[in-house]
């Protein structure tokens, strides 16, 4: 076989394993999107269904125990209808966005245990009750049971649903990586022929491309690579910046799920009737949910990412919560007296560090504190 030949046979063989190495990094790429984006779109959106009727199920009877043991609580027919309305509508979505097995009779069971708590519901209302407390415990109680148990057995399906479905993503992005290793060992294995075969022509353009390749096996993604030929090695070139693009892209939209996380984290705090504020490591205020905001009459604008004992020159409140920080393990709870709707009430504070193992050792490290300030015990009622 004459060395052009070879040379094109090589180079046609070298462009075909990058497309199967451009075409399997997409594939994969777009499975595991396709996959998270179901678990997203169908199970996320049961979970907020079932969240927003169990908080309209509470308001509903709110109302009704309100009227049942308040004796001077006067019944708005708005509010109520509001809650209903709400449970209905939410009722209607799930039952539109059903994705599990034995979703569909836990719906069914939900309905029909709501039409007759709605039932019992209008009796308990009505002038036609006389012991409504009685009533209450012995028939509406027991229904709303039901209910809760329908709303939380569905809540199961889709969350159990969410942990399989990510497990089948990892798995896919597992079994995506085996294949794209052996399809680039098999390149590897292409390109140290061409060196010993063609050490001048061939060497150079694949030295660069093996550099690239062991960029991206160590998470650079923005590694590239560019051969300014208009032969072979300009179509490899592109097949392979394609890939790293590809990559790249995947790599972004693992660390926003990653940055979702977070965002649900922080909502979640930012529900706690409890002051939190995270400083990292060097002092600084990385985060304070809504409570502290309004217990201690702070902008964040004014004190995140800034070093706290610097907040503390002014500001009386930062003062004692980061007093004695890195020794108050060793302290006795502090407390202090702060306005909470215009009552005086006593706080007291509570202090944990934050740790990290590192990824190289079994070292736990410290990188932050997280400052509470919890209503005493003594001032709850």
């Amino acid at each position: 076989m004459k060395i052009k030949s070879k040379l094109a046979f090589g180079i046609s063989f070298l462009f075909a394993a990058f497309l199967i190495v451009g075409g399997s990094s997409l594939y994969f790429t777009l499975k595991i999107s396709k996959q998270v984006r179901l678990i997203m779109k169908d199970n996320h959106l049961s979970l907020v269904y079932t969240e927003n009727m169990l908080q309209s199920l509470d308001k509903i009877n709110d109302i009704q125990t309100s009227y049942i043991f308040k004796y001077d609580y006067k019944l708005t027919q708005s509010e109520l209808a509001t809650a209903v309305k709400n449970f209905k509508q939410n009722l209607d979505d799930e039952a539109n966005n059903i994705t599990e097995v034995g979703e569909k009779e836990e719906v069914q069971q939900l309905t029909d245990n709501f039409e007759k708590y709605m039932v019992l519901l209008s009796s308990s209302l009505s002038d036609t009750i006389k012991d409504k407390s009685h009533f209450y415990f012995s028939n509406i109680l027991p229904g709303l049971t039901l209910i809760k148990k329908n709303i939380f057995t569905i809540s199961d399906l889709n969350m159990m649903a969410i942990v399989r479905k990510s497990d089948s993503t990892n798995a896919t992005a597992s079994h995506s990586y085996l294949i794209l290793s052996a399809i680039t060992t098999i390149c590897f294995f292409v390109f140290f022929l061409f060196i010993f075969g063609f050490p001048t022509y061939i060497a150079n353009p694949i030295k660069e491309l093996t550099e690239s390749v062991r960029e991206i096996a160590d998470r650079n993604f923005k590694a590239r690579v560019n051969f300014s030929t208009n032969d072979e090695f300009g179509e490899i070139s592109n097949a392979f910046n394609l890939m790293a693009t590809k990559l790249e892209e995947f790599d972004l939209s693992q660390k926003s799920l990653t940055l979702n996380g977070k965002e649900r984290s922080d909502a979640v705090m930012n529900k706690i009737q409890e002051a939190i504020i995270l400083l990292d490591e060097k002092q600084s205020i990385t985060f304070i949910n809504n409570f502290a905001e309004k217990l201690l009459d702070l902008n964040p604008v004014e004190i995140l990412n800034k070093y706290a004992p610097d907040i503390a020159v002014n500001n009386e409140l930062i003062r004692f919560l980061i007093k004695d920080i890195d020794q108050y393990q060793n302290r006795q709870n502090q407390s202090i007296l702060l306005d909470l709707n215009g009552k005086k009430s006593k706080f007291i504070k509570e202090i944990s560090i934050i740790t990290s193992t590192k990824s190289d050792s079994e070292l736990i490290v410290p990188i932050g504190h997280m400052i509470f300030l919890k209503k005493s015990p003594e001032d709850i009622g």
